[in-house]
């Protein structure tokens, strides 16, 4: 389990409406199309590379692990907690950064 400051610290990088940590809403990423997996400790969403940059530090730090996420549709549990954690859920960060249509490249964020 992460402890409250922890907890606390994470909720400040990104604001209180894109943290979760009720029960419910740790359950539902808890497993994906067809794998099962832990409860995370939280969910975060987290709006930039900065914001990630963080959590990351505060990670490695205080030794809990991190669980990128998609829209969690996979087979195979790449996106499911092992062992609790924090899932970083990449649904904020879906903007299109650059096009470049001469060498048919598009640059975008994870969500």
């Amino acid at each position: 389990m992460i402890e409250k400051r922890v907890v606390d610290e994470i909720v400040n990088i990104v604001g209180q409406d894109n943290a979760r940590t009720s029960m419910e809403e740790r359950q539902c990423y808890s497993f994906d199309a067809r794998t099962d997996g832990a409860i995370p400790d939280m969910i975060v969403f987290p709006s930039s590379a900065e914001e990630v940059s963080r959590i990351l530090i505060l990670a490695n730090k205080h030794n809990f692990p991190v669980i990128p996420r998609g829209s969690g549709t996979g087979l195979t549990g790449g996106s499911v907690p092992v062992k609790g954690g924090v899932v970083l859920s990449f649904t904020r960060m879906n903007r299109i950064l650059e096009i470049d249509p001469k060498n048919l490249i598009a640059v975008v964020e994870p969500g």
